[in-house]
């Protein structure tokens, strides 16, 4: 294990020493991109949502265009409106990796290379010094605002007919295909900062709790390394479950009980498994803040 504070130090087997990514002006140039890019999709979205409502051009939307496929080896037939359905997404994820890589520059993230086998674990190691927890809260705040704007504000709307309900087709199933998916992703986003958190804050209870001999990990390290180090699997619960929860509240305005019920225990059910196993997170013995990765 490399283990130094915050920091990763190599282990013997490692292949060279730890080096530092720090670079706070590439960051912060990243960071400002990454924002550009996360406000380019909020107005993308934004008008995508007033052009289905104003009703404008209703056959043109439906016509359809060639575009590129997977990695941009193939090409496939698509309507005009799912393209502009895509593009707010397509924008958050460069806005996403450039945000990251921009925290990960800033935050004086170390990275170093070890010789091992892949069942032993990740070949390259980086690790850097976690946001506080009023950052971090920040952060689930601004997903929870998202997920009511464009879940919440719309049943509100709809109850007594209105926008988006009100709408004609294909335009009405259109906005609520958009508001389901990006209002699902904002949801998501707050059950896995969510559960972050309590990752977070559970690790360092436990760090005060059992003191320094909790840092080696605890009982079964191999298996909790495993599934919530390596591969994050409480964060990928807490995703379906979040968005599960998020979305499930739509189908009251169609009248489907069942689904809605459905939805909401089956989302309730990730939610508490991605919980109770990052709290056990401090058995993979694993500072908060590391990762690793194959190359």
């Amino acid at each position: 294990m490399l283990r130094q504070g915050w920091w990763p130090v190599p282990d013997r087997s490692a292949s060279g020493p730890a080096r530092s990514a720090n670079s706070p002006r590439a960051g912060g140039r990243l960071l400002v991109l990454g924002a550009v890019a996360v406000a380019l999709a909020l107005v993308a979205l934004a008008w995508l949502l007033w052009l289905l409502s104003s009703g404008t051009d209703r056959e043109g939307l439906q016509t359809t265009v060639t575009v590129p496929g997977a990695f941009l080896l193939s090409r496939r037939q698509s309507s005009i409106v799912s393209v502009l359905i895509a593009i707010p997404g397509c924008l958050l994820v460069v806005g996403a990796v450039l945000l990251f890589l921009g925290v990960f520059l800033r935050r004086a993230a170390r990275f170093g290379v070890r010789d091992r086998r892949w069942w032993q674990g990740g070949t390259v190691v980086s690790v850097m010094k976690p946001i506080g927890a009023r950052a971090h809260l920040l952060w689930i705040a601004v997903a929870v605002v998202g997920w009511g704007c464009l879940i919440l504000i719309p049943l509100a709307t709809s109850g007594g007919g209105g926008w988006p309900l009100d709408l004609r087709e294909p335009e009405s199933t259109n906005t609520f295909i958009v508001l389901g998916l990006y209002g699902g992703l904002a949801a998501a986003l707050a059950g896995i900062l969510t559960v972050s958190l309590v990752k977070k804050l559970t690790y360092a209870a436990e760090l005060r709790r059992r003191g320094d001999r909790a840092r080696g990990g605890g009982a079964g390290k191999s298996f909790w390394r495993w599934f919530t180090f390596r591969w994050r699997f409480d964060l990928w619960f807490a995703a379906v479950g979040g968005a599960l929860l998020g979305t499930s509240w739509m189908a009251l305005l169609f009248h489907d009980t069942s689904f809605f019920a459905g939805a909401l225990i089956i989302g309730a059910v990730f939610m508490a498994v991605a919980v109770v196993t990052a709290m056990q997170y401090w058995r993979a013995g694993q500072a908060l803040g590391t990762g690793e990765s194959f190359a």
